[in-house]
């Protein structure tokens, strides 16, 4: 009897169950993993934006689509009049911002990534050296289906075996706003042929690009920070004893010490790196040179080279960058916050002494005859 009551009361309540009127299929979505953005060329106000973005046409093609309005979020509502499918960012992987862009501060362009529960925290940054949507339009002639993804495949792993800046919003986020810590990003260009690389990294004081770096210098910064990387770093030998050229793998880590004395402050920042010969070509004064000497003198002088690179670099940092790029002020504010907070937003970093000492252990040196 129960069972029969019940039948009917199902059935009223199966009716009256409500789908989901909202779904998007799949097929009717835009979803892209590369956007760029620049200041747009083709209206009069100079704080508009235009950005672009790698679309999917269909499995084994994209093409890059450019719309220009008064902000990031308008360009989504342009969008709707030339392309037919729904917008969605849920999968977006990196965001590159044009030059002139960096130049001027991010932060605005950025605040519709924050805002955004869609974003993911692990979004890649970087800088283009010139005009995002031009670089993106052109590799895209080059990569007609897998160009966004070779894009970010570069900014995932690159770092993770060049000493290469490694930005995430999240991480960008953290350095940009926090006291005593700046923010850097690599840097991508399109070389001749329009193969894309990542040329060297830019600096940011606050959300502005102040500097940009070539490759070797952005491998010293990147020493000096501290953030853990492995890759190739030639040397060079000239000496009674050998001479020669090579290049050795080496995975870094750092260590920092401060101290103080009235109002000096002297920084101590130790490198160290460890890995391996892979490569040499020379000479011996001496044939009775064994393998242990041999090692010895190649990390001698790759350490000895690599202390006054680091050194030149720090004085370019001091002298003409102004700003903490290697993130060695928390170590101060640590144990003297109180007094120099104001100090550290003021150029504290050209007051001081930074001192380096670089480390270096090499196992495996194979032959050397």
């Amino acid at each position: 009897m129960i069972r029969k009551a019940f039948l009917p009361v199902l059935i009223l309540g199966s009716m009256l169950l409500s789908g989901c009127w909202d779904a998007t299929d799949v097929e009717e979505l835009s979803v892209p993993l590369v956007s760029g953005y620049d200041t747009a060329e083709h209206l009069p106000d100079a704080r508009v934006t235009t950005t672009g973005i790698f679309v999917p046409i269909s499995s084994k093609e994209e093409t890059v689509e450019i719309v220009e309005a008064q902000t990031i979020g308008a360009t989504r509502g342009s969008r709707v009049f030339s392309s037919p499918k729904t917008f969605t960012i849920v999968q977006l992987q990196a965001a590159l911002y044009g030059k002139e862009i960096a130049l001027q501060g991010i932060d605005k362009y950025i605040d519709i990534l924050i805002r955004s529960p869609f974003v993911k925290n692990s979004l890649f940054i970087a800088v283009v050296d010139g005009r995002a949507d031009q670089l993106m339009y052109r590799y895209n002639q080059r990569e007609k289906s897998q160009g966004s993804f070779k894009i970010v495949d570069l900014l995932k792993i690159a770092p993770q075996n060049g000493f290469i800046p490694k930005t995430t919003l999240h991480k960008y986020i953290v350095c940009a706003r926090s006291r005593g810590k700046t923010a850097v990003a690599p840097i991508l260009a399109l070389n001749a042929n329009d193969k894309l690389k990542i040329v060297g990294s830019v600096v940011f004081k606050e959300d502005k690009m102040i500097a940009q770096f070539d490759q070797r210098e952005t491998r010293l910064m990147m020493l000096l920070r501290g953030e853990k990387s492995q890759g190739y770093i030639p040397f060079r030998i000239v000496g009674r004893d050998m001479k020669g050229q090579g290049t050795v793998f080496v995975a870094n880590s750092r260590q920092v010490d401060v101290q103080r004395s009235g109002n000096r402050f002297d920084f101590y920042i130790t490198v160290k790196l460890r890995g391996r010969l892979v490569e040499y070509n020379g000479t011996k004064a001496d044939s009775s040179i064994d393998k242990d000497y041999f090692l010895s003198q190649v990390e001698e002088t790759l350490a000895r080279d690599l202390e006054k690179q680091m050194e030149n670099f720090i004085q370019l940092m001091q002298e003409e960058v102004g700003v903490d790029c290697i993130n060695i002020s928390p170590y101060a504010l640590a144990k003297w916050r109180s007094e120099l907070t104001e100090q550290v937003d003021k150029g504290f970093i050209n007051r001081v002494n930074v001192f380096v000492d670089v480390k270096v252990e090499l196992q495996n040196v194979g032959e050397i005859s």
